[in-house]
């Protein structure tokens, strides 16, 4: 890579609050020279003509990049591969989706082992016009044979049709029958059912999350992330994913890895210096898991649920 020098109207810097640059030159491991003079820049230019080229931002700002200490990095990967419901204002449009992806053969392949399956998220039933849930019987109209797994627009809950359910008919032997006979699943069978299913992703699906992920955040301006992954936020394969992406050194990004579990065990084993970031509490109310101290208006026999016990704290 050629030298490039940057002159802008003030390149920010957190050496002190206010302080800036008025030029950075830098090369293929970053920034190898900062100067505060304008005048400066181009004595630069002149001392090394054919080495550094002048690239003029004199009308704009630099800033530092961004730090976001709370992502869930490879969920926002993974999110970006399903189909997305945010717009859907019916059940029906989100089958109509469901069954257009399938027709163009936008499945979500590369899984060790398993079927390609179908994955959306983002659906919110109250604003749907069927002010409900979609269930098992919803998806079935859309496939009979393609497995397919979406997710509520908070994570916590899910819904999942019969070739899903049959894929995976051990976890769903174990669960209750009336989430069975509807499909949709909540608290622990959801985290549990949602962990398996990445745990089963393959290199390559991870691979292709990570590098959406990735280049979010660098579209955003953002260079460091705090990564939450694992326990019930995602499965323990992403953690070990992200720790050889850390130490294989091919992030662009730094990366700064949470594990979720509580596996204080596994967390000293791989030389982790922090573990949890995002401890699930209770649920969410949208998915009427979040833990009440009276039922809830619509479910008289439901007050949520405590995820974690003044035990656990």
């Amino acid at each position: 890579m050629k030298s490039k020098l940057f002159i802008f109207k003030k390149a920010y810097s957190i050496e002190s609050p206010g302080h800036y640059y008025a030029a950075l030159a830098v090369d293929e491991k970053g920034i190898i020279k900062k100067t505060l003079g304008r005048e400066r820049a181009v004595e630069l230019k002149k001392a090394s003509p054919e080495n550094i080229e002048i690239v003029d931002f004199s009308d704009y700002y630099c800033l530092p990049g961004f730090f976001d200490s709370h992502t869930h990095f490879m969920q926002t990967g993974y999110n970006s591969m399903s189909v997305r419901f945010e717009r859907c204002e019916s059940i029906a449009g989100i089958k109509r989706l469901l069954a257009a992806k399938i027709k163009e053969k936008g499945i979500l392949t590369g899984r060790k082992g398993l079927p390609p399956i179908i994955m959306g998220h983002g659906f919110d039933e109250t604003n749907l016009a069927e002010k409900r849930m979609p269930e098992r019987r919803d998806l079935d109209e859309v496939s009979g044979e393609t497995p397919i797994f979406i997710s509520r627009v908070d994570h916590h809950s899910c819904v999942c049709n019969s070739a899903f359910i049959e894929l995976y008919k051990d976890f769903f032997k174990k669960i209750d029958s009336r989430s069975v006979k509807t499909g949709i699943l909540r608290q622990e069978p959801n985290y549990k059912i949602k962990g398996m299913l990445i745990d089963d992703f393959s290199e390559s699906v991870r691979d292709a999350a990570y590098e959406i992920s990735e280049n979010i955040a660098l579209k955003a301006g953002i260079t460091s992330v705090c990564a939450l992954e694992g326990g019930a936020i995602s499965g323990a394969n992403d953690v070990y994913y992200i720790d050889r992406v850390i130490k294989s050194g091919r992030n662009r990004i730094n990366i700064i890895l949470f594990d979720q579990s509580g596996d204080f065990e596994r967390a000293a084993e791989l030389g982790f210096r922090r573990i949890g970031g995002c401890l699930l509490v209770d649920g969410s109310l949208g998915s009427a898991t979040a833990a009440l101290s009276s039922p809830y208006r619509n479910d008289p026999q439901n007050r949520g649920a405590l995820y974690m016990d003044e035990k656990f704290m």
